[in-house]
């Protein structure tokens, strides 16, 4: 079954991971209207096999590593942070 699973993301130096099916993929950053902190939405298969994927978040003029893909942005106040994904 299809479905959209949301995940919190830390606003660190620290990647998040979570494990979500393969074909997964990101469909939205952005605000938690629960929380208000920023999270990643993910489209995924439930029945297929997990594998671990990283997100980080980095604001904007900060450095980055090449290591991910850019999956959306979140503005929050005057902040503007971007996430990335990579698949472990």
């Amino acid at each position: 079954m299809r479905t959209v699973w949301k995940f919190p993301l830390d606003v660190s130096d620290r990647p998040t991971t979570v494990k979500v099916p393969h074909l997964a993929k990101p469909v939205h950053v952005g605000l938690d209207p629960a929380t208000g902190q920023p999270a990643v939405w993910i489209e995924l298969y439930d029945d297929q096999p997990k594998a671990e994927r990283e997100y980080k978040v980095h604001g904007t003029g900060h450095p980055t590593d090449d290591s991910g893909t850019h999956v959306g942005a979140v503005i929050q106040g005057i902040f503007v942070w971007h996430g990335y994904e990579r698949r472990l």
